[in-house]
């Protein structure tokens, strides 16, 4: 299913429940963000609360209130930051539905992390899915095209198993 369809299945599902969304991405060139916003069939208002990018620490801890602590002990890019990440927009936005990304899609060693490592978390009410990737460097865009689909996949996965 190509990232148009996903997010027309995905909207669907969160309007239909009467749900929102909230996104925080880093380093995915906003992929996951404006896949909501630039679809002219999803019902942005309704559904979609907004979202930020937040590639530095310090926007990471203003916008997505990610703390200083967990910065420090486990690195920006980092399965614990996603999932604060998470927390902190669905927080901030007061929403149903949030998504924390971050990632390295250089082609080379971020913190210690190697190029195409991805920690992403979809929390949904009080459930939380955290997920841990490492992709082919095929590219900066090509990674970004495949990691917003494995996103999007995961999320509408993720919404099928609510009830």
């Amino acid at each position: 299913m190509q990232n148009k369809n996903l997010i027309n299945e995905i909207s669907k599902i969160i309007l239909e429940k009467k749900w929102d969304i909230s996104i925080a991405e880093s380093s995915m060139n906003s992929l996951i963000n404006s896949s909501f916003f630039l679809n002219d069939e999803v019902n942005k208002s309704k559904i979609f609360k907004g979202g930020v990018i937040a590639n530095s620490r310090i926007s990471k801890e203003n916008l997505c209130s990610v703390k200083t602590i967990t910065l420090e002990k486990h690195g920006s890019i980092s399965k614990e930051v996603a999932i604060e990440m998470a927390y902190g927009i669905k927080n901030k936005l007061k929403t149903k539905i949030a998504l924390g990304i971050t990632s390295n899609i250089e082609s080379f060693e971020v913190e210690g992390k190697a190029s195409g490592t991805v920690y992403f978390c979809i929390i949904i009410d009080e459930m939380i899915y955290d997920f841990e990737m490492l992709i082919p460097d095929n590219g900066k865009e090509k990674n970004n095209i495949i990691l917003s689909q494995k996103i999007l996949e995961e999320l509408h996965k993720s919404l099928l198993n609510i009830e």
